[in-house]
């Protein structure tokens, strides 16, 4: 007779692994709690890091972009005008725009 692993992340109702911020891994007949990028904290008890207070000192945002702490990750706010970029905002001419960048898992997203 062949015993096979049962996913306890599968289903959340198979763990505790509930919380905002945490990840469910599966090991061999358990599984294992972990909070998130962007969470810290033991197990399932996990809270969001402010990337920007832990930043202090440093820019994670270019140019005249604030930092704004969001759930799991940073968004850089700024108001630009119509034909910058991202790299430079001070730099534009024309229309006034909102520029939000959002750090998602490492990668970086303009809206």
């Amino acid at each position: 007779q062949t015993c096979s692993d049962i996913d306890e992340c599968e289903l959340a109702s198979r763990n505790t692994c509930n919380g905002v911020g945490t990840e469910c891994s599966n090991t061999p007949g358990s599984y294992a709690c972990s909070c998130a990028p962007g969470f810290t904290g033991v197990s399932s008890s996990c809270s969001d890091i402010n990337e920007c207070q832990v930043a202090v000192g440093t820019s994670l945002c270019q140019g005249s972009l604030v930092c704004i702490n969001v759930i799991g990750s940073f968004a850089c706010v700024g108001n630009t005008t119509a034909g910058s970029n991202a790299n430079n905002p001070s730099s534009a001419t024309g229309e006034s725009k909102t520029w939000v960048f959002y750090l998602v898992g490492g990668m970086a997203f303009v809206v």
